[in-house]
């Protein structure tokens, strides 16, 4: 979306839809990433205007736009800071929180009155592996505190039953073991 070329516009133009699709079947929410990779592409005013025209959209169609903390934070701080309508949300991953902040958990402060989803998993600290709640190194109570803070909404575990060191299990149990987890989230 960065790009000034035919390949950032057909980004563009596949988002646009995508938001236009998503509000067409009654989702509230669309998730952006708005960089890729530890090197994406450059900040650049195309890419500033691209991302004001798909938060017109997303208002225009009466869903969110949220933007979602990845590797490059600047990225999210910088589309924050020259972006303004109720249409721009954020999505906080906790799993990417862990990952890649500098000071893991400030997130939830400092976006918390923008907070529009979730996807909430956790890892070990060296990869995003999607694990359960309470499976990896992320610190659940200060989580749960800051979500009882700044979230009213459903929570969404993002998970997988699948992957390197984790046991696949039959559909049922996961999905009981992952709806127990949701719940302790709740408590």
């Amino acid at each position: 979306i960065w790009l000034d070329n035919e390949s950032g516009q057909a980004i563009f133009e596949y988002l646009k839809a995508c938001l236009i699709s998503a509000a067409s079947h009654a989702l509230p929410v669309a998730v952006l990433h708005v960089s890729t990779g530890f090197h994406p592409p450059a900040i650049s005013e195309i890419g500033i205007k691209r991302i004001q025209s798909l938060v017109d959209t997303a208002e225009k169609q009466g869903i969110v736009l949220a933007l979602e903390n990845l590797r490059r934070l600047d990225y999210l701080d910088y589309v924050f800071e020259n972006v303004q309508s109720p249409a721009l949300g954020f999505c906080y991953d906790s799993g990417h929180d862990l990952l890649y902040a500098a000071e893991p958990y400030l997130l939830l402060d400092k976006y918390g009155d923008r907070l529009k989803a979730l996807h909430l998993h956790d890892n070990k600290g060296a990869m995003d592996e999607h694990l359960m709640p309470g499976e990896g190194k992320l610190d659940w109570s200060i989580i749960k505190s800051k979500l009882k803070e700044h979230w009213r909404g459903a929570y969404m575990l993002e998970c997988q039953n699948y992957g390197r060191d984790i046991k696949r299990t039959s559909a049922k149990d996961y999905l009981q073991k992952a709806f127990s987890k949701a719940l302790e989230l709740l408590s």
